[in-house]
Order: structure tokens, then C-alpha cells, then sequence
């Protein structure tokens, strides 16, 4: 696709969640380089050199759904792709079994983000914030409740999409962030996004 290919290097350090979120978070509501960012932190996470500020073709191919959930079929990545009629309940069913601690990728609607579960319950990572980035829990005084979240941040349906005589499932992916991390070839697909 004429997408140019920029070596994916090591950080000189580990850095912590708070400096990658300094690094890659800022004002940019462009439609879909919610996912690229995602991809990109976790690829700090593993210690990788990896900025996303390209926009453009690559920022395209990583915002397209097709493409994201290819990502689940990379040797030893754990994920899965559920298609659910009603995108709200079907997400909040499947984030009611996160493991506490871990980190997940979350591509549902028309938003993807890094998403883990605490104590106090689930939060995403706001990386595309002009005032404020970080870990945002989804029952919050911006969106209201999590199923607002989910409806005014996510952009997911609360009612089926009935079409034709015809109920439309869609898709939601989920991704466990450590098992992208060892993985070299997501590595390598990194480059594509790094700037």
C-alpha cells in the first residue's frame, strides 16, 4: 500500500506507564488512529522505540477492522473476536471476565483502546485527550455510566442493526497486551506505524 517501513528500535530504558502515556497522548481526535496508538503503546511496553504520529495510509490500514482482527491469528497471541447483536451488553459481558492486572486491546464500535480491570473496576487508556490522557475508568463524569461510555466514547450500538429482515452481528476483538509483546512479528508490523 505504499506504506514506508521505519526499523522498529529498543528503548535505551524500560519505561514506566505514565512516561509512555506522556509520550504517545495527545490532542488527536482523527478518526481511527485510536488503534495505532494502542498498537504503539504496547509496543513501549515491551520496551520498543515506537512513536505514532503518521497518519495517513498506515493510520487507515490499522483503524480498519478487517485488519485488526488479524492480529488475533499471530502465532501465541491471545485474543478473540466475539460477534455479539447488541455491541453495549456484549462488550460488558466480555468485560466482566478480564483478569484483574492485565491489560487489554479493545476494538469495539467505531474506538479501540487499551482497557485492564481494577479494584474498583474496568478503565481504558485515553490517549488522544487534548486536556487530559491516561487510565479512564468507564463509569466516569464525562460519559456518565459504562454503557454511556461505551455509547458516547466507543461510538457502540445500543440496539441491534436490523437490516434487510436481518440481524447484523458485530465484532468485538479483544487482545491480551503481554502476549502481543514477545511477538515478533507484531514487531515487525510495528514499523509500519513507528515514526
Amino acid at each position: 500500500r505504499g506504506v514506508q517501513y521505519l526499523e522498529v528500535e529498543g528503548l535505551s530504558r524500560n519505561l514506566s506507564s505514565d512516561e509512555i502515556i506522556e509520550r504517545l497522548g495527545g490532542g488527536d481526535m482523527t478518526g481511527g488512529s485510536c488503534s495505532s496508538l494502542g498498537f504503539a503503546y504496547i509496543g513501549n511496553k515491551a520496551g520498543l522505540d515506537v512513536l505514532d504520529f503518521r497518519g495517513g495510509t498506515s493510520r487507515e490500514f490499522f483503524s480498519r477492522n478487517s485488519n485488526i482482527q488479524e492480529m488475533v491469528g499471530l502465532e501465541g497471541v491471545k485474543g478473540k473476536v466475539v460477534k455479539v447483536k447488541k455491541e453495549i451488553a456484549g462488550t460488558m459481558e466480555l468485560m466482566k471476565d478480564l483478569e484483574p492486572g492485565k491489560e487489554y486491546y479493545l476494538a469495539v464500535g467505531r474506538h479501540s483502546a487499551i482497557i485492564r480491570r481494577t479494584e474498583t473496576g474496568a478503565e481504558y487508556l485515553e490517549l488522544q485527550s487534548k486536556l487530559k490522557n491516561g487510565w479512564t475508568s468507564f463509569h466516569n463524569a464525562d460519559y456518565g455510566s459504562t454503557s454511556d461510555t461505551l455509547f458516547k466514547r466507543f461510538g457502540c450500538r445500543k440496539t441491534v442493526d436490523k437490516q434487510f429482515g436481518k440481524v447484523w452481528e458485530k465484532p468485538v476483538v479483544l487482545i491480551d497486551v503481554d502476549s502481543l509483546q514477545g511477538n515478533e512479528e507484531f514487531r515487525k508490523i510495528l514499523g509500519y506505524i513507528n515514526t
